[in-house]
């Protein structure tokens, strides 16, 4: 079965609500971020967040999963290939391209499970 392919309107709304969850990460934590400022920031409706996620915290998951599968595929290419310079130059560009996000995800390393999802690779 095919993934659903998201519409452009709902990419472009998560993007927005990702981007705001990660501004708002660089004054507080997680646990001290509520929907209505994420959507103060974002610019958007309560509903609209919650027609996508069912807390920041769920959006923080989807964020960090959504990272981490973008890793996980550069590793398995590179892997495949048999080609470890490959599979570094793959890992740190992932994360030169996702700087901010993982600034965030990792400097914050008692509020998420990134880290372990990263060590717990397969």
């Amino acid at each position: 079965m095919k993934p659903i392919k998201e519409d452009r309107r709902v990419r472009m709304t998560k993007l927005i609500l990702r981007d705001s969850l990660l501004e708002l990460m660089k004054k507080k934590s997680i646990n001290k971020i509520t929907p209505t400022e994420i959507c103060r920031q974002a610019d958007i409706n309560r509903n609209t967040f919650y027609s996508h996620y069912s807390s920041p915290y769920d959006l923080l998951m989807q964020i960090e999963n959504a990272l981490y599968e973008e890793i996980r595929q550069s590793i398995e290419q590179s892997l495949k290939a048999e080609n470890i310079s490959a599979l570094l130059l793959e890992i740190c560009q992932s994360i030169v391209k996702n700087g901010e996000l993982c600034r965030r995800l990792l400097g914050t390393l008692k509020q998420v499970i990134f880290p372990d999802n990263i060590i717990a690779f397969p």
